[in-house]
């Protein structure tokens, strides 16, 4: 009885190894992007944010949710194949701010990956406008 009880559990844990080895695997090079300064009198500011699938089988970003409207992410749902890069293309629109000092913004990535969700930390420094020297 003991020995079927153990040889039914090395099988279950046997199965569910080989099937995380062969999962999607999203990586990117930091979960924590500092933008630096960002100058209210500046329209829309565009950030490229690169990602790999370094899993098994193809990654399928699902979708991304921001934490705050003024944040918009362009992202392709096609299937990414292992050991392939693409971008997140993060739309930052500060202009409905009026308050300049440091600021957060998050961004989760919805995706087959074997981790589960990605959550991306946006931080930065809104300031007024960019000095004529800059």
């Amino acid at each position: 009885m003991h020995l079927l009880l153990s040889l039914m559990l090395t099988m279950c844990f046997t199965t569910a190894t080989a099937k995380k080895q062969k999962e999607a695997l999203i990586a990117f090079d930091s979960l924590s992007i500092d933008v630096g300064t960002v100058y209210m009198d500046s329209p829309v500011h565009t950030y490229k944010i690169p990602y790999k699938n370094i899993g098994k089988s193809p990654l399928v970003i699902s979708k991304v949710e921001t934490s705050c409207e003024c944040t918009l992410v362009d992202f392709s749902s096609a299937s990414l194949k292992t050991e392939k890069s693409d971008t997140l293309t993060v739309h930052l629109d500060m202009s409905p701010f009026k308050v300049r000092g440091p600021f957060l913004k998050e961004i989760t990535v919805f995706s087959n990956s074997s981790e589960g969700d990605v959550e991306l930390i946006f931080k930065g420094y809104l300031d007024y406008e960019r000095k004529k020297d800059e």
